[in-house]
C-alpha cells in the first residue's frame, strides 16, 4: 500500500474513493493521485491525515471529518482546458457558419473526439443558447487532439510556483497565472481570433472548460486594434458558484489534474 500524509494514532474517520472507469486506472495512475490529494489536502489546510492505496481504493484518515467541499476539492480532477472554441467544434455542435449549437441529449463521438457540457450550477451563459443562466444541461462535441495542440492550454501550461488568485466580482472568479510558455501560447491563440474575427465579421471566442464543463466562453472583440496581437497574461474561470468554492479552485490549481476520475464510497 502506498501512504502519503502523516499517520497518527487517534484517526477515527476512513473516507474510500473509487475510480469511475477502473478498466483504465494503472497502478501508477492511483500512486500519482494519492500524491496529489495528498498536496491538495496540505494546501487547502489540513494537517493530520493519512492518504493511501487499498488496491483499487484511494483512502484518506482523518481525526474529524471535514466539509464535502473541502473532500470534493482534493478528489476532483481539476483537468483545465481551454479551447479555441470555433474551430474545435466538431459535428453536430457548430452550424454550417461555424457557429456554436447545443444538443439536448448527449451526442456519440468519434476518434479524437470529447464530449464537453454546459449549464452546471454556477454556469452562467452557454455558447450558442439564448437562456441565460441555462436552465439544463447542454452538450458539445469538441475535437481533442494534443498532438495537435486541441486544447490551446492545460494545467501543464499553469504556474504551479504562483497562486492561482481568486476574487469576487459579478460573481467569484479565479484568475489564472501562466507560465512563460503558456502566456505566448494563450497570447498566440487570441491573437489567431482576432485576425479570424476580421475575416469573417464576427467575434471569435476561446472556451475555458473545467472537467469537461464550460464555466466561460469570452470573445475576442475584432474591432479592437489593441487585441491585434493578442491578449499577453492569464485568463480567468468564472461560474465557480461562491467565493469559498473559488478560494478551493485556486488552491487545487497549484497541483497537477488528477490522472483518474473518483467517487465517493458511500
Amino acid at each position: 500500500m502506498c501512504s502519503c500524509g502523516k499517520a497518527h494514532s487517534r484517526v477515527a474517520h476512513v473516507i474510500r474513493f473509487k475510480v469511475v472507469d477502473a478498466s483504465s486506472a494503472s497502478p501508477q495512475d492511483l500512486d500519482r493521485s494519492v500524491s496529489i490529494i495528498r498536496d491538495r489536502l496540505r494546501r487547502l489546510g489540513l494537517r493530520k491525515f493519512h492518504v493511501g492505496r487499498e488496491g483499487r481504493f484511494v483512502a484518506i484518515s482523518l481525526r474529524k471529518i471535514p466539509s464535502g467541499a473541502l473532500l470534493d476539492a482534493a478528489t476532483r480532477p481539476a483537468r483545465l482546458e481551454i479551447y479555441d472554441l470555433e474551430p474545435s467544434l466538431a459535428e453536430p455542435s457548430r452550424d454550417p457558419s461555424g457557429h456554436p449549437g447545443a444538443s439536448t441529449s448527449r451526442p456519440a463521438v468519434q476518434g479524437h473526439e470529447v464530449v464537453v457540457t454546459c449549464g452546471q450550477r454556477g454556469d452562467r451563459f452557454c455558447p450558442g443558447v439564448s437562456e441565460a443562466p441555462p436552465r439544463r444541461i447542454y452538450y458539445y462535441v469538441f475535437r481533442h487532439d494534443p498532438s495537435k495542440g486541441i486544447p490551446a492550454l492545460t494545467n501543464a501550461d499553469l504556474d504551479h510556483s504562483a497562486r492561482q488568485n481568486y476574487g469576487q466580482a459579478a460573481d467569484p472568479i479565479v484568475r489564472l497565472v501562466f507560465t512563460a510558455r503558456g502566456s505566448r501560447k494563450f497570447q498566440q491563440l487570441t491573437r489567431n481570433e482576432y485576425r479570424r474575427g476580421l475575416q469573417r465579421n464576427w467575434p471569435q471566442h476561446f472556451a475555458i472548460v473545467l472537467d469537461r464543463d464550460i464555466k466561460s466562453f469570452p470573445q475576442i472583440d475584432y474591432t479592437d486594434p489593441q487585441l491585434s496581437d493578442g491578449i499577453s497574461g492569464g485568463g480567468q474561470i468564472t461560474g465557480i458558484g461562491s467565493i469559498a468554492k473559488a478560494n478551493d479552485l485556486a488552491l487545487v490549481l497549484q497541483t497537477d489534474a488528477l490522472p483518474v476520475k473518483f467517487v465517493r464510497v458511500r
